[in-house]
């Protein structure tokens, strides 16, 4: 008998669990509120003009803690970055200048801020294919991004979906056997479609000798196509420790930073092509 449609499982509409507490003001202002009538009303017994002031307290600090923007931050949280963004930027610390004539370490064009100790390691796996590796030598982790082309699910069968769905769980469930593996991360950037691909696609492709109905056709889809379309670009990234799990299983040597960078990257050459 067909599997009844009920019985399917559905994905998407993911959503942020509810925060504790009244509305959006979430359990510490909550707290601050309920406290701040309690010492509003205990406050009006003795004089009317010290609760007043109290209640305009109260309501100063709870309004703030009741805007909420869509990542979950609060006013005071807004208030704090954009007086942080001031102090930097009047100091100067919002203005960075790298390269051989600037005063920054080594001369490098380095990355700012926490990044700029990172280094980018070469290496090549055990297939021949080149590939980097992004040290952090502060936190001493290595991580390893892979691009990914993941599929949409327009016109794409339950079961297929479902068979993507399951060999994307078994691989979140295979890295936990991962020695040293740190974290792993998703990363999905989003921007309008420029069109570019599809032109060169379309145009490079159509027949002089076809129906000018089917040119016409075809042209205005290249052109109007882009408009309602998104270019998205996934990465995975996976950071490892190999103090964590002494490389992989293999005694650690006492060796300098650099030949334990080397032997850490020579390490992922082995590992990087099955989890890509």
């Amino acid at each position: 008998m067909p599997e009844s449609t009920s019985a399917r499982p559905t994905y998407g509409n993911w959503k942020l669990p509810s925060r504790p507490g009244v509305g959006a003001l979430g359990l510490l202002g909550t707290a601050v509120l309920l406290g701040g009538i309690i010492v509003t009303l205990l406050t009006a017994l003795a004089s009317w003009v010290a609760a007043a002031g109290v209640a305009v307290t109260v309501i100063a600090v709870t309004v703030p803690l009741a805007i909420r923007t869509p990542d979950g931050r609060s006013g005071f949280a807004l208030a704090a970055a954009r007086a942080g963004w001031t102090i930097r930027r009047l100091s100067g610390q919002a203005v960075y200048r790298s390269g051989p004539l600037s005063g920054a370490g080594d001369g490098r064009f380095g990355l700012p801020g926490p990044l700029s100790a990172t280094r980018m390691l070469d290496g090549q796996d055990a297939h021949g294919r080149p590939f980097g590796v992004i040290h952090d030598p502060a936190v001493n982790t290595f991580t390893v991004v892979l691009e990914c082309d993941p599929d949409g699910g327009a016109l794409v069968d339950p079961g297929q979906a479902d068979t993507w769905v399951a060999g994307w769980a078994g691989w979140l469930a295979g890295l936990a056997h991962e020695p040293g593996l740190l974290g792993a991360a998703v990363i999905v950037e989003t921007a309008p479609d420029p069109g570019t691909r599809l032109a060169s696609g379309v145009l490079g492709q159509l027949d002089p000798a076809a129906p000018r109905a089917a040119r016409d056709v075809m042209t205005e889809v290249v052109s109007a196509y882009p408009a309602a379309s998104s270019e998205t670009s996934t990465y995975v990234t996976l950071t490892f420790r190999p103090d964590a799990a002494r490389l992989a299983g293999k005694p650690a040597r006492l060796a300098g930073k650099a030949e334990r960078a080397a032997e850490m990257t020579a390490d992922l050459a082995v590992r990087v092509p099955p989890l890509a």
